[in-house]
Parts: C-alpha cells; structure tokens; sequence
C-alpha cells in the first residue's frame, strides 16, 4: 500500500474528532490482542488476552504542516507520538489449560504485580516500504515487578479508520527474576524463552 495512502490514512484519524490542545488520545479496538509464546518439555503453548489498556497521544498539529504523501513520517520524525503506555492485565492471559494458567500466574506474581507495562521512553522512523513503516521504540518493560529496558521493533500499516501496530520480542522469563513453571510435580517444564506477539489496531 502506497505511503500516499499511509498519510491519508492517518489524516483522516486526526481529523475524525476534536480535541483540546491539538492532540488526539488513540484507543485500541476489539481486534486489538497480545499473546504469549513460549514451549515446554510437552508441548508448545499460547497466553492470549484482548483486554489490553493503552495511553497514547499523537500531537495532531505537526499534521497540517506536514505533506500528505509523507505524512506519517512527519508527524513520527517531529516527536508526534507524545505517549504510548501499555498495560497487560496477567490474569487476564489465557491459554485455555487451567493448571498452566494457574502456575503462570503464580511465576509472574500476579498477586503484588497484577500487570505487565510497556512505557515508551523514545523512538525511530526507519524508511517506509509499500505496505508499512517501520518503527523502533525504547522504553520500560515491567514484569512480575521487575522493570528492564528494552527496544521493540514494529510495523505500523494502515486499516480502514485504524492503524495497525504488529511486531514482536523475545524475552527470558529468568531476566525478570521469574522462575520458569513447572507441572505434575516437575515432570512438565516450561522453558526459559517466551516470544512476545502484540498486533494493536488503534483508533480515536
């Protein structure tokens, strides 16, 4: 899909509803999930949930001065995204076996740490192709009340009155002092590496 019809996209976002100040709060649809997966001494697994709590801001007023066929690109490379925060409820992960759920839950400490947060401190806008822009973002990631820093690479391509963000990151449960579950009394083990899906479709 042309970078044309990327920024024409994103105009119309803007432009859909008022706002104090010049920006825009992004909201995330339905179709928006994020999921867990990771492999163990039995089989591969899922932790998949929907019910995600974003708080983003795009700074509507770089869109006027910015051309309509680079638009994206304007708004991204003159800081136009002033927030992007993501929260993931831990027990609202499911992966449709109850024992793995409950050992999950109790790893992650979900009791005293009820959330797994992404806090954008910065980003890069690398070159657009014909369908996406990519998008390099640094921040905080949260996990069991642990926070490291980390770089997640994404793409953003545009839907019909949304903007899609799809990517992923690896990351070692061990890292955030989680020790990996274990069932049947140890007989089933899940491994240390759990790659981490987000694919967000957001709009205002």
């Amino acid at each position: 899909m042309p970078a044309k019809l990327l920024g024409a996209v994103l105009i119309m976002l803007l432009t859909s509803i008022p706002c104090a100040a010049g920006s825009k709060e992004l909201t995330l649809t339905s179709e928006s999930a994020l999921w867990l997966a990771g492999d163990s001494t039995l089989h591969p697994f899922t932790s998949r949930t929907s019910q995600l709590k974003l708080n983003a801001v795009l700074d509507a007023q770089e869109a006027s001065a910015a051309p309509a066929k680079d638009v994206v690109q304007e708004i991204l490379q003159q800081d136009g995204l002033k927030t992007f925060n993501l929260s993931i409820p831990v027990e609202a992960l499911k992966s449709g076996h109850s024992g793995l759920d409950k050992n999950m839950y109790k790893a992650l400490n979900s009791r005293e740490c009820p959330s797994i947060d992404f806090q954008m401190l910065h980003y890069e806008v690398g070159t657009s192709t014909a369908a996406s822009l990519p998008v390099r973002a640094s921040g905080t990631l949260r996990v069991a009340c642990r926070q490291k820093t980390v770089t997640l690479e994404a793409a953003l391509t545009p839907e019909p009155g949304a903007l899609r963000v799809q990517g992923t990151y690896p990351l070692l449960m061990t890292d955030y002092g989680v020790t990996p579950p274990r069932l049947m009394l140890g007989a089933i083990k899940v491994k240390d590496e759990v790659v981490v899906h987000y694919d967000l479709r957001m709009t205002p």
